[in-house]
């Protein structure tokens, strides 16, 4: 059974073990950076919340000998798990409002989602674009965000702008930046990596340093705060280079440590290509950051 062939039949099967009580919806997902996934969009039931079911990892398993009635039962017992635990709100997400300090600004590439952009209130910075999204509350789903689209805005009745500029002050306000040596945390990970080098009086380190939040999720954000980068300025001591290592985390190394800058180009573009998942990939360029202009720009290579 070729994939086109499973998704329909693990679709119908899910149908059919649940009494036909949820309606099922084969369609494909665009992520971050243009990657596209099958998906199965469920709902009914009583207005749960279910997941989308990506159809790779279940294609995987028939592959590898997994009945496809099994694994309907695993689709079933995951909505199963979200739907008893989660109902959606009366209204929910329509009144600005009520979702507005839930709202934050995270870091995307602009030419990788140049498409998606038409339909997402967005913010040019540098080669990257700044986007919103709402973080759905713990006691409605863990883990989880919504993209702010232009269909948002018109059924809020408010302009990009505003949007824009109350999830950046919700941003900087809220989300808590952490700015520590990798070494040290490569350390704590059990990741073996080059000694940890002697620190100066003032706990700094010579080496490679990660600005990242402290949920560890969308973070490299918050490089494009003008105040963090006369902040981390300081701690380098004047001019510094920013590695974007994902859209969770970007990797700062003081201007003077910097050596080849084509080499760092080089090493950026083959660790997105080797050790990012496709849809984390930030950008494929270097960072400067000129201390006494106050200025970022890119190094394309």
């Amino acid at each position: 059974m070729n994939f086109k062939q499973f998704q329909k039949t693990l679709a119908a099967a899910v149908r059919d073990q649940s009494e036909n009580t949820l309606e099922i919806r084969l369609q494909t997902v665009t992520k971050n950076n243009g990657i596209r996934r099958r998906a199965m969009e469920i709902s009914g039931g009583q207005k749960g919340i279910y997941p989308s079911i990506y159809m790779e990892p279940y294609y995987h398993r028939y592959q590898n000998g997994v009945p496809v009635n099994q694994l309907a039962d695993l689709v079933l017992e995951q909505c199963g798990h979200y739907g008893s635990r989660f109902t959606l709100p009366e209204n929910f997400f329509a009144d600005y409002e009520e979702v507005r300090d839930r709202i934050y600004c995270k870091l995307i590439n602009y030419r990788q989602n140049k498409e998606m952009l038409t339909r997402v209130p967005h913010l040019r910075w540098l080669d990257l674009a700044l986007v919103c999204y709402y973080i759905v509350k713990p006691d409605i789903l863990q883990d989880a965000s919504i993209l702010i689209k232009e269909e948002h805005l018109r059924s809020w009745k408010i302009s990009e702008e505003k949007l824009i500029q109350n999830a950046w002050d919700i941003t900087v306000e809220n989300m808590k930046p952490v700015f520590r040596p990798l070494s040290s945390v490569l350390s704590e990970m059990n990741v073996d990596f080059v000694p940890e080098e002697e620190t100066d009086g003032e706990g700094t380190d010579t080496g490679l340093f990660i600005l990242t939040n402290e949920i560890k999720t969308f973070g490299a954000v918050l490089i494009a705060d003008p105040d963090r980068q006369r902040e981390i300025a300081k701690i380098m001591k004047g001019n510094y280079y920013m590695l974007p290592s994902s859209v969770h985390e970007c990797l700062i190394l003081p201007g003077e440590d910097a050596g080849d800058e084509k080499m760092l180009i080089a090493m950026i573009r083959e660790i997105n290509r080797t050790q990012v998942a496709p849809q984390e990939v930030l950008s494929d360029n270097l960072y400067f950051y000129d201390a006494r202009r106050e200025t970022m720009c890119v190094l394309e290579g």
